[in-house]
């Protein structure tokens, strides 16, 4: 399932929230999980204040879905 997240604000709590995702975690065919690098990469070009503008992620199980639909509802 592919997930459109927007201005997110918060990227370091989001990163974290992936790790404890059940399935894989995608952004252009690089997994998120547990990979502390991209993490770091992609918090590091943000601008402080401005957070990420668009991240696009695939997800393979509903129940990651469902907990980044309640990362973005918060």
């Amino acid at each position: 399932m592919n997930v459109k997240l927007v201005d997110i604000q918060q990227p370091r709590k989001l990163f974290n929230l992936l790790d404890t995702c059940e399935g894989p975690v995608l952004c252009c065919g690089m997994g998120l999980r547990h990979n502390q690098d991209i993490g770091n990469l992609i918090c590091g070009l943000t601008v402080p204040g401005r957070g990420i503008p668009q991240l696009e992620l695939t997800v393979s199980s509903s129940g990651d879905l469902s907990r980044l639909l309640r990362y973005m509802t918060r």
